[in-house]
């Protein structure tokens, strides 16, 4: 299921929608998974090379703490180190340089909707095709504990 831009409004109508799924007898497995992406529109070199730092950093406990399922990580893996590392040592001030240093290693058209270096836990490919960070660690789930609808 992909869903328009949601805002803290729509949530009673999300939830409203995954009862009436899980009603008409929606299942998830280990092979769905949730990805949610976040206007990136006011984000700068600075704060994308922040968010991978960060994110780098934490990533193993961000892992364990969700719970990423082994058999997904194929598709949302762990951001590599040297990504990092590049940013750090480039300091890059303008987004073209954030660019290069992102697809460094990853052949193909930049422009491609599935180039292969969006398929990480943090996906800044969408930063540079639909202007949202995409985080793609997460399991799906259709909760019991969700409202029933009337």
């Amino acid at each position: 299921m992909v869903t328009p831009i949601l805002h803290y409004k729509d949530i009673e109508t999300l939830q409203e929608l995954v009862c009436k799924l899980r009603k008409a007898g929606a299942m998830v497995n280990t092979s769905c998974g949730i990805h949610i992406h976040i206007g990136a529109d006011q984000h700068s070199p600075k704060s994308l090379w922040n968010l991978v730092k960060i994110f780098t950093n934490k990533q193993d406990i961000i892992f364990k703490a969700l719970t990423v399922d082994f058999n997904r990580q194929s598709f949302c893996k762990k951001l590599e180190n040297r990504l990092s590392e590049n940013l750090n040592m480039t300091r890059p001030s303008s987004m073209n340089k954030v660019v290069d240093i992102w697809y460094r290693g990853y052949s193909g058209d930049r422009n491609a909707h599935y180039n292969l270096s969006r398929y990480h836990a943090v996906n800044l490919h969408s930063v540079f095709t639909k202007v949202t960070v995409e985080f793609r660690c997460f399991n799906s789930t259709l909760p019991k504990g969700f409202p029933t609808s009337p």
